[in-house]
């Protein structure tokens, strides 16, 4: 499965993280053979976000690696063993 989020849409880290396990984790990869999911932020422009523990802006490699940490940790879902990653495609012109 493959779920694509473009960041101008003005996703928080949250909502983000919430995705990947709820959308991508949860219900992309039910199917049996669909055990696999790839899951890609787009970033467009000078964008920022907020770290959840401190509340500070991070960069969107920051967020990436907040998002592959989690991606990781999803190994498993009702339908049995699933493989999540992030990538992260920049097109911003900074």
């Amino acid at each position: 499965g493959l779920e694509l989020k473009h960041s101008g849409k003005k996703w928080s880290l949250r909502q983000l993280e919430d995705a990947l396990k709820k959308q991508l984790a949860g219900k992309y990869l039910s199917p049996e053979n669909r055990r696999h999911g790839i899951f890609v932020i787009s970033h467009h422009g000078k964008r920022g976000w907020y770290d959840k523990a401190d509340r500070k802006r991070i960069s969107f490699s920051k967020l990436l690696e907040s998002i592959k940490k989690v991606a990781a940790m999803q190994t498993s879902n009702r339908w049995g063993a699933i493989e999540v990653r992030c990538a992260g495609i920049n097109a911003a012109s900074e």
